[in-house]
């Protein structure tokens, strides 16, 4: 397997590139692309997402994973939060600029083996923020072709309440905890306010109904960040979403950080194998 590890693309900010990785069999085939986005707080190389991008690798897709250029990560070290300041201006319109980037990168001549990038097939993954993300993104895109979304967040009003967003209003800027490094996180309140200004265009319902493209969206029962009961009423959206259920999944379907040498948990296999059947059964046969 080939992997091209830690190497940078300018974002729509000069000042803040997006930190990629990809790997991929160099077998001179054409290949369907998975283009991979972490969710809030997240950072590409967190937890099982390596071994994630392995078992996809080794099905002959070539997966791309990468940091958003404002999660609060550096390109000298990219899986630490060494720039908060970039982390508080960090908002929808950013990630989703920044998935253009990436889908932009990958198609072009500046990717060394872009004759094995099948430019018909470009695939999205998700998980959480970066779930939305990509479901957001592919209503926009036509280049994308199917979207798997991972315990996203299905509805910005719910997660971002009046009430959350009047608080964050009179303060202009909050913290969040990090339970794993111990940081007080910033975010700024200008994320809500890109928020409403592009309200109706960043409504996860309308552009899943507007988009008939294939799309998956895999909960587990136990999610405590995401509610499940509130995800299930995705699958009647529209007839193109596929809405698969892990039992006892947590939002991270059993990935931690550090993983150590670890093998994917029950809850993530299961994961992956839902997610592959969707990309084979409707791109590769």
């Amino acid at each position: 397997m080939k992997l091209i590890k830690d190497f940078t693309i300018n974002s729509a900010d000069p000042q803040h590139p997006i930190t990629l990785d990809i790997r991929y069999h160099d077998n001179a085939t054409i290949k369907p692309v998975i283009i991979f986005s972490h969710g809030f707080k997240g950072f590409k190389d967190w937890g099982h997402w390596d071994r994630i991008a392995d078992f996809f690798a080794e099905r002959d897709y070539i997966f791309l994973k990468f940091n958003f250029s404002h999660n609060g990560t550096t390109p000298a070290n990219p899986s630490e939060f060494g720039d908060l300041e970039a982390f508080a201006q960090n908002n929808l319109s950013k990630e989703i600029d920044d998935l253009g980037c990436v889908i932009d990168y990958i198609l072009s001549d500046d990717f060394e083996d872009n004759g094995q990038v099948n430019s018909r097939k470009v695939l999205l993954i998700g998980h959480s923020r970066g779930g939305t993300i990509s479901l957001l993104r592919a209503n926009m895109d036509h280049r994308i072709k199917a979207v798997a979304a991972w315990a996203p967040i299905f509805d910005m009003d719910a997660y971002w309440t009046p009430e959350i967003r009047s608080e964050w209003e009179k303060i202009g800027r909050k913290t969040i905890a990090n339970a794993r490094t111990g940081q007080q996180m910033p975010l700024d309140y200008q994320m809500i306010e890109d928020y409403l200004a592009h309200k109706e265009q960043y409504s996860v319902e309308k552009s899943v109904k507007a988009n008939a493209i294939p799309t998956l969206v895999v909960h587990g029962t136990e999610d405590e960040a995401i509610p499940y009961e509130g995800a299930k009423a995705m699958e009647h959206w529209a007839d193109w979403v596929q809405f698969e259920t892990i039992h006892g999944a947590k939002h991270t379907f059993g990935g931690t950080h550090p993983m150590g040498d670890a093998a994917l948990s029950d809850h993530a296999r299961k994961l992956v194998e839902k997610t592959e059947s969707f990309f084979h059964n409707n791109f590769k046969n």
